[in-house]
């Protein structure tokens, strides 16, 4: 998968249509505002992970054009898939 066709994740897209609509003026707003993007993608990666494992482990992938052995690890999918770990 190329860089341009990776995935935005929901919070990312979230967060993204709150920056125009944000008072930048304060650092401490900023830093804020960062840090629960920051929580927020740590939280949404985890629920993804879960999914994932659930998925995996029953052999959910298998018959749904995603063998077991596309991406042996959630490390790997999610890397492949939104481009970050």
């Amino acid at each position: 998968m190329s860089q341009e066709s990776k995935k935005q994740t929901a919070v990312e897209w979230l967060f993204a249509h709150l920056l125009p609509h944000l008072d930048w003026s304060k650092i401490e707003d900023r830093n804020r505002f960062r840090q629960l993007k920051k929580e927020a993608l740590e939280m949404e990666k985890e629920q993804k992970e879960f999914c994932w494992n659930i998925a995996y482990l029953s052999g959910g992938f298998v018959g749904k054009g995603l063998p077991n052995h596309e991406f042996p690890t959630f490390e790997q999918y999610y890397t492949e898939v939104y481009g970050k770990e």
